[in-house]
């Protein structure tokens, strides 16, 4: 026991897209599965998950951490609707 007892769990937009078009221009094939697949290991370890939504739809930042570069975004570019969706 090393005293850890949550794990945060990243993820794009992309990931929980509703179909393959949404998710454009990421793939999202299993995405879905492999969050349920992780969530299942952490609870099996006793361990509590975080999600975080790590990747919105129109970028957050026009950063690569965002999913997208993009050194002219605005906030005009991000999608709030579609975050929310998310």
């Amino acid at each position: 026991d090393v005293g850890i007892n949550t794990v945060r769990l990243g993820f794009g937009y992309w990931i929980v897209a509703p179909d393959e078009a949404s998710a454009d221009p990421y793939v999202r094939g299993r995405g879905p599965g492999y969050l349920d697949d992780a969530i299942d290991w952490a609870e099996d370890l006793g361990l509590t998950v975080v999600l975080d939504l790590h990747g919105a739809p129109g970028s957050q930042n026009g950063e690569q951490t965002s999913g997208r570069v993009d050194h002219g975004w605005t906030q005009d570019d991000w999608d709030a609707d579609g975050s929310l969706a998310a």
